[in-house]
């Protein structure tokens, strides 16, 4: 039973050594946090939909799964766009944001963008359509983040 409590032990120091070197104490609250935050977005679609779903698709789960996998998509996002360097960001800010605004403009021409419920918001890529207004706030985000620094 002590060799167990010893080893538990070292295994559980050398872990906390490996998470302080890849985590601030302040990245793990703020994961965390995001990771709160998703799982109580992900329990109110679940809450608030699963009898409609029901009802409409057969499967109570219908809109959970979904939800769940652009979390898990989102998680894998937020991953690799942690391992780019922030002097990366601080370069391309500019650019991003002209190129985003491109694409806002696009969506009101005819043909590339598309109307979904009755506006015309959402740009098409043929297997996937998408809100330019949406990569727009992380540029400005990114683009005001640079201007003051």
């Amino acid at each position: 039973m002590r060799n167990v409590a010893i080893t538990l032990t070292s295994w559980f120091q050398a872990y906390k050594r490996r998470a302080r070197s890849l985590f601030s104490e302040g990245d793990l609250l703020l994961l965390f946090t995001v990771m709160a935050m998703v799982a109580f977005g992900l329990l109110m679609v679940y809450s608030a939909s699963f009898i409609y779903a029901q009802e409409r698709m057969g499967d109570g789960f219908g809109f959970i799964e979904k939800q769940l996998c652009f979390a898990c998509a989102g998680a894998v996002l937020l991953f690799f766009s942690s391992q780019i360097p922030y002097q990366l960001w601080m370069r391309l800010s500019l650019p991003l944001l002209i190129a985003v605004t491109g694409l806002l403009v696009l969506v009101l021409v005819p043909g590339a963008g598309i109307k979904v419920g009755g506006a015309q918001r959402w740009l098409s890529l043929g297997f996937f359509a998408f809100q330019p207004a949406e990569l727009f706030k992380f540029s400005v985000v990114v683009f005001v983040a640079q201007q003051l620094a």
